[in-house]
């Protein structure tokens, strides 16, 4: 066991007086300051990161490490190493810290021996929290490492695994993922790196990390398939990719176990300012990156391959041939994209992007023509059919990898919503994209204290404006209905006004599917037709909650870097299941107005404004809007069980609450930063 430094003083005071000395002991004071050694990891001969360059092998002036102990593991304290701390071979640092209270769990019944735990980088550690015997961290782009004390001693464990490369060129950004869409990156991670209790023989255990893996009670984990970062290109500066080690197995810090598994390898692309892509590299042979381990690609410039597309079809609006398109995708595929409507500089411009499922890299299959399905002012009025997107076209990228769908935007803008499908040769909806363009640019808001994990979007998907609580809500607030676990919108209400029906369109109209219950096959061939209930059972007949999940998935129906928002309710910082008079009264608080038709929910810093959007009745041809009920449907994953939930605003009844409802409900989506 780790001996904390408490220095006894046994001072004898000798009181004199002319029959008898008095001897009183002093209270054992509580040391100033902590002094701890913190050792680099072991260099694994299986997963080295040396090799000829240096990933993270030694400590260097200015690392950051942050300990945490006290009560729960809640307290804090980041150290900041300085050249006279770190040894001559740089593989141990000696820290001097302010005393803070050891982790207070140690007497408990959990069995744990350590009193602190330390983090490196303390950039990727998401202070403020109760982090236990745990080490966590809310950034894997970093080269993680974690530890416990034992005997005033910090030995870290490699958490992240890197990939080195040199390169030369003219790139303004670059993309590595994996060739079978891999998860390289999560916004949530956890180390159980700790020393444990022998409680037969009455002795503490050999450190350990016991596991590592996403999330795990430190909040949602986000994976992401891409790693988006700027390369140094001069040839000479090393670029590095830190990879998570994956989930390693319980009880063990086996290199076998863990890592992140390219089954069909990996590449790198390369883009310029204007987001296109110029050159890549790429290996199709399988590769497993343990922790600690440093895959070295050397000077890659010689391995690189000029992008060029050479189009079988060509494309009427000059794609890509023309250096004005700007990639969508170029960070990730989704089934939205936005392009900013207020903003006059995207006149007359042309836009690409993959014509992949979501945000996975699976083409659609083979094209042969697309079109604007339908398109919508998100009012009564009936919109000119290229007032949003005046043209639409595709190409067929080199050695048939893929397809892009380019579209034109009109040299006067129209703030509105489009949808774009791609069609085989037998004119079969194989995919479709929401366009949306909005009045003026996206904000977001950070509402974590309350919806868990949240930073969200200042309006609902598919909304042409936020909601004013000045002037009220506006139709062009509402934003696009959905039914649960579908990709695809429909229209919201063409007026603020009980059964005024959907916002007009020119195209395919909306309507109700005919032939029974649905499935998801055939939801992604008719993205017009609402599913509508069906006797007793769902729309959708083989609709099940891995369709939208924590992680994004190729049917969320949110923009790249954008995802659907999740609850926990056993959490603390979310709404209340009760009405408006029990929610949790700190820092929280709403403010509604039935004539506005919105609702405000702030922390006492930050504020998010939900219009009362009504919802789509399942079963019904027609799409309402409850303006005279007043209330609004935000559609969120739960962790409650087997029924979709969605949070509904009734402030006419006095009550916001999260409801479970039918999956073929019409709600609203209010996106959150991924």
């Amino acid at each position: 066991m780790k001996k904390i430094a408490f220095f006894v003083f046994g001072a004898a005071f000798l009181a004199f007086s002319c029959e008898k000395a008095a001897v009183v002991n002093e209270p054992e004071p509580t040391p100033e300051t902590l002094t701890f050694t913190c050792v680099m990891p072991e260099e694994d001969p299986e997963s080295k990161v040396s090799l000829d360059m240096a990933g993270k092998v030694a400590w260097e002036a200015g690392d950051e490490i942050m300990i945490h102990g006290g009560k729960d593991g809640a307290t804090f304290q980041k150290v900041t190493l300085k050249a006279s701390d770190i040894s001559s071979d740089g593989k141990t640092a000696t820290i001097t810290m302010a005393y803070m209270e050891p982790y207070d769990r140690l007497s408990d019944g959990a069995g744990v021996y350590s009193s602190y735990y330390a983090q490196y980088p303390a950039s990727a550690v998401p202070t403020g929290d109760n982090m236990y015997y745990e080490c966590r961290f809310n950034d894997t782009k970093q080269f993680l490492m974690g530890a416990c004390d034992v005997d005033n001693t910090f030995k870290f464990y490699h958490l992240s695994g890197v990939i080195a490369y040199k390169v030369s060129g003219s790139f303004a950004s670059a993309v590595f993922s994996g060739n079978s869409n891999e998860a390289v990156a999560y916004n949530v991670y956890q180390a159980r790196i700790r020393r444990d209790y022998d409680k037969t023989n009455n002795v503490p255990k050999d450190p350990r990390c016991y596991y590592w893996k996403p999330g795990n009670g430190s909040g949602t984990p986000v994976a992401s398939s891409v790693y988006a970062h700027v390369p140094v290109t001069d040839g000479t500066t090393i670029n590095y990719i830190y990879l998570p080690s994956g989930e390693g197995a319980d009880g063990s810090y086996s290199v076998s176990s863990s890592g992140v598994n390219f089954t069909n390898g990996f590449k790198i692309q390369f883009f310029d300012d204007l987001g296109n892509e110029v050159k890549r590299v790429s290996t199709s042979t399988a590769k497993n990156i343990h922790a600690g381990q440093l895959l070295n690609l050397g000077d890659i410039t010689s391995h690189l391959y000029t992008y060029t597309a050479p189009a079988t079809h060509d494309s009427s609006l000059g794609v890509p041939a023309d250096n004005s398109v700007y990639d969508l995708s170029k960070d990730g595929s989704a089934n939205c994209y936005i392009v900013n409507g207020g903003n006059t500089d995207n006149a007359d411009k042309v836009f690409k992007f993959k014509a992949y499922q979501g945000n996975s890299t699976n083409g659609v299959g083979k094209i042969s023509s697309v079109e604007v399905l339908w398109t919508t002012w998100n009012d009564s009025n009936t919109p000119g059919a290229t007032s949003v997107i005046a043209d639409v076209d595709y190409d067929k990228q080199a050695a048939n990898e893929y397809y892009e769908i380019c579209f034109k935007m009109p040299a006067t803008l129209h703030e509105g919503n489009a949808v774009i499908a791609a069609k085989n040769a037998g004119g079969q909806i194989l995919w479709s994209w929401h366009i949306w363009v909005p009045k003026s640019a996206i904000a977001t808001a950070d509402m974590s204290n309350i919806f868990v994990g949240a930073v969200m979007m200042d309006r609902n998907l598919g909304a042409l404006e936020p909601v004013s609580t000045t002037d009220g809500t506006s139709v062009y607030s509402l934003g696009l209905y959905y039914e649960w676990g579908r990709k695809d919108p429909f229209p919201g209400s063409k007026r603020l006004e009980s059964g005024a029906g959907y916002a007009l369109v020119a195209g395919t109209a909306p309507s109700v599917h005919s032939g029974g219950a649905m499935t998801i096959e055939e939801t992604i061939k008719n993205p017009t037709e609402y599913a509508p209930k069906n006797g007793d059972a769902q729309g959708i007949s083989d609709m099940d909650f891995t369709k939208w999940g924590k992680t994004k998935t190729i049917y969320d129906p949110c923009p790249p870097g954008y995802k659907l928002p999740y609850i926990s309710r056993n959490s603390q910082t979310m709404l209340s299941t009760d009405y408006v008079t029990a929610l949790p009264a700190a820092g929280f608080g709403f403010e509604t107005s039935t004539t506005g038709y919105w609702v405000k929910v702030t922390d006492g810093s930050n504020e998010v404004v939900f219009p009362l959007a009504g919802y789509v009745e399942e079963g019904i041809s027609t799409f309402y809007a409850y303006k005279q009920t007043v209330r609004g449907a935000i559609w969120y994953l739960c962790d409650s069980g087997s029924s979709p939930y969605h949070l509904n605003f009734r402030p006419s009844e006095s009550r916001n609450r999260w409801e479970s409802t039918h999956l073929n409900r019409g709600c609203s989506v209010r996106c959150v930063v991924q």
